[in-house]
């Protein structure tokens, strides 16, 4: 979302809060949930999309439910925090966002049709074949997505074209990073099925280097785009891309299990979205805890907002970050926060007893 839309879209806000001065909004506006996540309903519909909400923005899924973690509208990346509300003028995970929310990327795209050159992802080594080389190309991009444990990737070939030692590789691709959520291996980050063009230089050897990694447009230029970047004969291929989903899915599992052999551990691996069970507590409390405390205390913010584990490795040493809940003896919900190794050594433990909508450190 550009800086121009979100300025349009804020002084849209701002009008409505003065109609809404006149004609406020009844009861039937309010957050729900249920066991898929959070919507906000607005009488017999629900929000979809940005939504300016108590001077915060959110975003909703098709579905109306409120996304969370990094999202791409357009041609930018913006992180939702737990409560769902879009940080800015902040830096997530290293990841330095402005005033509009946007991720400050430091290496820009060469045009605005999603170019990215050699220099660009740092992909100067030369690599033996063509399906390797689009292997490192694709994982190049992981500078993209929220970083995980492990960078993965799946691809399809669908066509080369060799001409006076360049080649032209036509592709549906897709990166992943997985890391473990509940003790399972699970995508935490990356694409769907995305048509990508990628232009290599060979050596004398036969040996390819990346020289261009294409993209087509986002949103309603998508189809024309892909119909620049890639020859007739591959366009229904190529709309049909996301059918081949799966085959990309189970490519980036099977990297994953490989990379689980090579640290020697078991664990189920899944490309698929992890359920989460969110704590059961005032949601005034619950934003507190997992939103607004985060923003400035490292160790909440690296605790999961789901009642369950996930973990992150921090100079060669495993963490592992648990929150769940209870009830004190007098009755009160406690959120209880704890960081430990591998090993079994608490690094750091603390409980907050709920009482109302105020989370009181025990």
């Amino acid at each position: 979302m550009s800086r121009k839309s979100i300025e349009k879209l804020i002084v849209k806000g701002l009008i409505l809060v003065g109609v809404l001065a006149m004609f406020p909004i009844g009861a039937d506006a309010e957050w729900k949930k249920d066991n898929n996540g959070w919507w906000y309903t607005e009488g017999s519909s629900w929000s979809s999309g940005w939504k300016f909400i108590n001077n915060n923005w959110y975003y909703f899924d098709s579905n109306g439910y409120m996304k969370t973690g990094w999202v791409k509208d357009k041609n930018n990346w913006y992180y939702l925090y737990d409560s769902g509300e879009m940080a800015k003028n902040t830096s997530v995970g290293g990841y330095e966002v402005n005033a509009d929310g946007a991720w400050i990327q430091m290496k820009e795209n060469s045009s605005s049709s999603n170019i990215v050159n050699s220099t660009d992802v740092n992909n100067n080594n030369t690599t033996e074949n063509i399906d390797q080389a689009v292997s490192e190309a694709i994982k190049s991009r992981g500078t993209n997505y929220l970083r995980g444990e492990a960078a993965t990737e799946g691809h399809i070939v669908l066509d080369v074209e060799e001409k006076d030692n360049i080649a032209k590789v036509y592709t549906i691709s897709s990166f992943g990073y997985f890391g473990f959520e509940n003790g399972i291996f699970t995508e935490i980050s990356g694409s769907g099925a995305i048509p990508t063009v990628m232009t290599f230089s060979k050596n004398s050897n036969g040996g390819y280097s990346l020289i261009e990694y294409k993209e087509p447009e986002d949103g309603e230029e998508c189809e024309n785009s892909i119909k620049q970047m890639f020859p007739e004969k591959l366009w229904d291929k190529v709309l049909k891309g996301q059918e081949s989903y799966s085959q990309l899915a189970e490519s980036k599992e099977k990297e994953a299990k490989e990379y689980l052999k090579q640290i020697g551990r078991i664990a189920d691996v899944s490309s698929k979205y992890v359920e989460k069970k969110r704590p059961n507590i005032n949601v005034t409390a619950e934003n507190k805890l997992f939103v607004y405390w985060g923003k400035n205390d490292s160790f909440l913010n690296h605790c999961p907002y789901w009642l369950g584990t996930k973990e992150r490795i921090e100079n060669g040493v495993r963490l592992i970050y648990e929150t769940s809940q209870s009830k004190s003896a007098d009755g009160y919900d406690v959120i209880t926060f704890k960081e430990t190794k591998s090993d079994g050594t608490v690094v750091e433990e603390r409980s907050y007893k709920i009482v109302g909508d105020e989370p009181e450190l025990q």
